[in-house]
Parts: C-alpha cells; sequence; structure tokens
C-alpha cells in the first residue's frame, strides 16, 4: 500500500492550483474553441507536469537522472527556435498580403500596433527588470509566440519559461482579452460603426516578388533576423507561386497545426508549480497583457481618430499581415541598433530615476568623476585629473553606482600606527589635538579614536571624523598633515617594519665541525 499511496505524500497545493489552471485552458479549449490546437495540448501539459515526480520532466532520483520527454522537446524544438521557424512556414502559408499590397498607406495601422511593444519596454524597465530582460518582455506585446521565443533566446533572458508562456497564452486569449480592453478605449458609437471594404487586384508578380524581397532586405541589413523573416516568407511564397497548392494547404492546416500542438505541449513543460506561481512570473503576464491590449486596440484608435479612407475595416482584414510585417520589421531594427536602443532605454531609466546629477561626484565599476551630462546614449563625466570619459549609459546601469555628492555629509576614514612604546592614552590624546586643528570637521557626529588592532610592529587607531562632503579632499589632506606634526609635538613615534635578530652561541661540538 505505501509503494502504491506514496507519491500522494508529494502532492503540493501549487500543483493543485497548477491543475486548475490547466482545467481552465482545456474548458476554453473545448467549450469556448478558443485555439483548441494551442489551449488543449498547453492545459493538459500544465496538469502532466505537475503530477508529483511526473515522468514527464526531468527528475533527480537517488538512482540518478530521468530526463523528461517534455524537456527533450524544449531542448530539441524550442531551445533552438526549430519549432518557431517551421510554425512561421505554416503562417506564411496563411497570410494574404494582398490588401496591404494594393493600399500600402495602411501599414501605418501596422507601425502604430507596435506601441504595444515599446510601452510594454518601458513598464517592464520602470518594474525593475534588466534591459534584456525587458526587451524579451516587451515582445509579447505583439502577440507573436516565435518571436518573443527568438528575441528571449537571443538576449538570454533570465525568464524564457514566463515569457513563452505568457506569449502563447496571449495568442490563444486574444478573443478574451480584446473585447473589455476595446470597450476601455472605444465609445459604443465607435464600436457600431461598419464601413464596408472593397477588394483590390494585385499581380500575382507583385505577390511573388513581394516575400523575395522582404527577406532580400532583412539578410542585406539586418543579418540575424533573416531566419525568422525568411522563413515566414518562403511560407507565404509556397501560398502564392501557384504551383504548390498541396504543399501550401499542408503548410496551413498539418504542419502548422503538427508543430503548434507539439509547442503547446512544450511550452507547458515551463508550467511546474515551482517556476509558474512565482512574482516574477505573475509580473510578466500582466505585462504582457497589457502589452497585448495595447497592441490590439492602438490601431483601431487610430483609424476611429483619422476618420478617412484609411480608417477602412480592412484594418480587420489586414491585421494579420500587418502584425507579421511589423513585428518582424521591430525585431530587425532591434536586433540592427541594440546598442544603441540599449544605451538609450537605460538613458531614459537614468533620467527617471536619477542615481546622479549634474556635479555628483560617483564611482561605477572602474570609472570615477564628476558628472558633466547625462544623454540619452552617454553619461559625460569628468575625472579627478581632469579628463573627460563618455560612458555608455547601459554599461552605468548595469553598474553598481556609488554616489558620494547624494548626501550633505561623509566621513572620513584614517588609520594610523603607533609604536608599541608609545602608551594608547598618549597616542588618543594626540589625534584629539589633531582633529580638534582642522577647521573643516564638524562637532556632531563626535569624532571618533580607538584603537582598531595590534600589528606585527605597532598598534593601529583608527580616526573617523564627519565633514560636508564638499570639504571632503580638505579634511582629508589636511588632517593627514595635522597628525603628522601632532604626533612629533608629543612624542608618538610612527611605527615601521623591524626585525630581531639573536645571535646564539655555538656548541663546541658544531665549532670543531
Amino acid at each position: 500500500m505505501q509503494e502504491l499511496f506514496g507519491n500522494l505524500w508529494n502532492l503540493q497545493w501549487q500543483q493543485v492550483v497548477m491543475w486548475g489552471i490547466g482545467g481552465l485552458l482545456i474548458w476554453l479549449a473545448i467549450k469556448k474553441e478558443m485555439e483548441p490546437s494551442l489551449l488543449l495540448p498547453m492545459g493538459f501539459g500544465a496538469i502532466l507536469v505537475n503530477l508529483p515526480l511526473s515522468g514527464a520532466v526531468t527528475q533527480v532520483l537517488s538512482t540518478g537522472t530521468e530526463v523528461g520527454p517534455l524537456d527533450v522537446l524544449f531542448d530539441a524544438g524550442i531551445a533552438n527556435e526549430l519549432f518557431p521557424l517551421l510554425l512561421f512556414v505554416g503562417i506564411g502559408a496563411m497570410i494574404d498580403f494582398t490588401p496591404l499590397l494594393s493600399n500600402p498607406k495602411l501599414m501605418i495601422f501596422g507601425a502604430a500596433a507596435q506601441f504595444g511593444i515599446f510601452f510594454t519596454l518601458g513598464a517592464a524597465a520602470w518594474m525593475g527588470f534588466e534591459l534584456k530582460d525587458a526587451a524579451s518582455i516587451a515582445v509579447i506585446g505583439a502577440a507573436d509566440g516565435p518571436t518573443s521565443i527568438f528575441v528571449a533566446n537571443f538576449l538570454e533572458s533570465n525568464y524564457l519559461g514566463a515569457i513563452i508562456v505568457a506569449a502563447y497564452s496571449y495568442m490563444a486569449l486574444v478573443p478574451i482579452i480584446q473585447p473589455p480592453v476595446i470597450r476601455l478605449v472605444t465609445t459604443k458609437k465607435e464600436r457600431l460603426i461598419r464601413m464596408p471594404y472593397a477588394e483590390k487586384q494585385v499581380s500575382k508578380t507583385a505577390k511573388i516578388l513581394f516575400p523575395i524581397i522582404i527577406t532580400m532586405v532583412a539578410g542585406l541589413f539586418v543579418p540575424r533576423s533573416v531566419a525568422l523573416v525568411g522563413f515566414l516568407m518562403f511560407g507565404n511564397l509556397i501560398r502564392e507561386c501557384g504551383v504548390l497548392d498541396s504543399l501550401s494547404e499542408t503548410a496551413q492546416k498539418v504542419l502548422a497545426n503538427l508543430i503548434t500542438l507539439l509547442l503547446g505541449l512544450t511550452v507547458a513543460s515551463k508550467m511546474q508549480a515551482e517556476y509558474f506561481l512565482n512574482r516574477q512570473t505573475l509580473m510578466i503576464l500582466a505585462l504582457g497583457l497589457v502589452g497585448s491590449g495595447v497592441m490590439l486596440t492602438f490601431p483601431r484608435q487610430l483609424a476611429g481618430l483619422l476618420h478617412n479612407e484609411l480608417a477602412a475595416p480592412s484594418i480587420q482584414v489586414l491585421a494579420p499581415a500587418l502584425l507579421a510585417v511589423f513585428s518582424l520589421l521591430g525585431l530587425a531594427l532591434s536586433l540592427s541598433v541594440q546598442n544603441c536602443l540599449s544605451n538609450a532605454m537605460s538613458g531614459i531609466i537614468i533620467l527617471l530615476t536619477r542615481p546622479f546629477e549634474d556635479g555628483d561626484f560617483i564611482e561605477a565599476g572602474n570609472v570615477s568623476g564628476t558628472v558633466r551630462d547625462i544623454g540619452l546614449i552617454y553619461t559625460q563625466l569628468c575625472t579627478i585629473d581632469n579628463k573627460d570619459i563618455y560612458v555608455p549609459n547601459s554599461d552605468l546601469s548595469a553598474s553598481k553606482i556609488v554616489n558620494y555628492n547624494r548626501e550633505p555629509q561623509r566621513r572620513v576614514d584614517l588609520t594610523f600606527g603607533a609604536d608599541y612604546t608609545c602608551r594608547p592614552e598618549q597616542v588618543k590624546a594626540a589625534l584629539h589635538n589633531a582633529v580638534s586643528l582642522v577647521p573643516g570637521i564638524l562637532p556632531e557626529p563626535a569624532p571618533f579614536v580607538r584603537v582598531a588592532g595590534y600589528g606585527e610592529s605597532n598598534i593601529d587607531y583608527v580616526v573617523r571624523v564627519w565633514c560636508k562632503t564638499a570639504d571632503y579632499w580638505t579634511v582629508y589632506y589636511d588632517l593627514m598633515e595635522a597628525v603628522g606634526a601632532v604626533f612629533d609635538a608629543h612624542g608618538v613615534s610612527m611605527s615601521y617594519p623591524q626585525m630581531n635578530v639573536h645571535v646564539l652561541d655555538t656548541p663546541e661540538s658544531a665549532k670543531k665541525d
């Protein structure tokens, strides 16, 4: 009986909560028919991986490590971006770029949708996430799972699992997220507007050239993005070429559904209670929700404001194409100027949080100096030997910053060594006398003079005094000079390393040898 029911004692309440989340996803997939090919495997997988000592994920047992099949799938299909790339082939085969090609002005709405990415980037950085993590989280704002995986892997984000779960959850939950957000930012009158859409003809040659040209442009200017862009455009080329209809249909249905199913199960490997039910994951889920909501509604709000031919309901028809194009363009732009963007975002964070001001003396990493100017990309420091250093803001934000001017007062700490022949009372009296001779030392807090330690050749005495921050270096050097003069006047000897050598008489036997 113990062997049969013993595993029940390994069950934790967090795992039961995850069963409930998995059941909810399954209910949405079956009852509401919301992306069943994605939510059903995710929901079932969430239950599967949260069974005590589940063999579906890697377990460390007394007999050794047993690798779970879902972890194998993750390493084989997500860690190397294989599944996202294959899925992009199917997505590309589904997208009809005809409305976009017939009216290129509508690209403005696809660009507007990317506002969700930048909004989420700023929000994540403000909440304390590192820039690489904030950038990875921000891509969730495009409701684009494959691109989220690509960026999180590329930037080596610390929250890959949570980002994957959030991105694919919101891809499937768009029908739930969209209505309340739209109601929040639009009036009932605006939601009742119905505008007819008139499709325009585009030549077959243009449809074929479009994916080829987009891939070439991405490859020439941003080669790191060419995998995602190329696989998406290849799928679209299969659709438009006209000689691979059966293959196009296979890519749209069989391939896309199979990869989506595998993705759902694999994503579930990161839905273990110990990883999922924590503050960071919940924050990422919340940020993804906000970003997706902004992405889904901003273009429609823009259309309502324009009230012209650009505001046609073709926005709805164009949504997949626009979002795909501009998500990839945003990715390409981000990769090509990532250092500049990193410095700019760090500059914004520095300007918002104000860890230092112009005129402050700071130390960050291996540089120190007085702040001359805080720019968006660089911060200018002037060193103590009057050299200007332009430090990238990303380096500053990643370093521990010591601001020596933030407080009006600073403490000067000095240590002096006196010979063992000098009595401690005599030395401390001399040090107090030296302190009284330096005008910049403040009476409160009171100066501190005590024995600090016993060395091989001397007794160490620590002196701690307070002064105005602006007077720090003046007090430092004046106190050093005053101690030397007072020690001479009080007969206190400074110690120095010494060695006593004792010569012993040699035994008579040794002399004979």
